[in-house]
C-alpha cells in the first residue's frame, strides 16, 4: 500500500474548466486553447496522445480531436474541485489508460515540485486484478444511480465496476464498460 505504481510527464497540458454537464457541449472557448496545447507538444508526444480516447468528438471518418482527448483522458493536475472547476489537465501515455472503479486500489498525485504524475496504491493489489482509478473521488459516498449518471455525463460511459455491480438496484443502461 502506498507503492508507486507509475511516475510521467505530461504528453501535453491545458488549463480547462468543466462548463458543462458533457464538458465538450458548452466548450467552444476552450477549442483553440486545447489546439493550442496540443501544438505545443512536441511531435512524439502528439503521436502518443491522438491514441488516446475521444468520446465527445467521434464522427465516422474525422479523427479525434484535442478537446476530446483532454475531456476524455485528461487527468487534474492539482487542485481542482467542484466548486471551483478551473485548472491543469494534462495526458499521460501510461496514466489516461487506467480504468475507473467506484472502489479504486490506486489514485493519481501531481507532483508539483518533479512536474510528474504519480499512481499510487491505496489498498493491496493482487497480481491478477486490474488497477483502476477513481474518475471522481468526489462520487465515493453517493448512491450507485447519482455516480454512474455523473459518469456517463461527464466521460460517456456507464459504470459496471464490482461495487455497481454488485449493488442490489438495477438499472438498464445502453453500455456497459468502463474504460477510457
Amino acid at each position: 500500500m502506498g507503492a508507486k505504481i507509475v511516475c510521467e510527464e505530461p504528453l501535453v497540458v491545458m488549463r480547462y474548466q468543466r462548463l458543462a454537464a458533457r464538458p465538450c457541449d458548452a466548450s467552444f472557448a476552450t477549442v483553440p486553447l486545447a489546439a493550442a496545447a496540443f501544438s505545443d507538444a512536441s511531435h512524439m508526444a502528439k503521436k502518443v496522445a491522438f491514441k488516446l480516447d475521444d468520446r465527445f468528438t467521434p464522427q465516422a471518418g474525422k479523427p479525434p480531436s484535442p478537446l476530446g482527448i483532454l475531456t476524455t483522458c485528461g487527468i487534474s493536475l492539482g487542485e481542482s474541485t467542484q466548486a471551483s472547476p478551473a485548472g491543469l489537465r494534462g495526458l499521460f501515455a501510461l496514466a489516461c489508460r487506467v480504468n475507473h472503479s467506484c472502489s479504486p486500489n490506486a489514485r493519481y498525485a501531481w507532483n508539483e515540485d518533479t512536474q510528474k504524475e504519480v499512481m499510487i496504491a491505496i489498498r493491496p493489489i493482487h497480481p491478477d486484478e486490474e488497477i483502476a482509478v477513481s474518475y471522481d473521488e468526489a462520487l465515493h459516498n453517493t448512491e450507485r444511480a447519482v455516480r454512474r449518471v455523473d459518469l456517463h455525463e461527464r466521460f460517456d460511459f456507464w459504470c459496471e465496476c464490482k461495487t455497481c455491480r454488485a449493488s442490489s438496484q438495477t438499472e438498464a443502461a445502453p453500455s456497459s464498460h468502463t474504460s477510457r
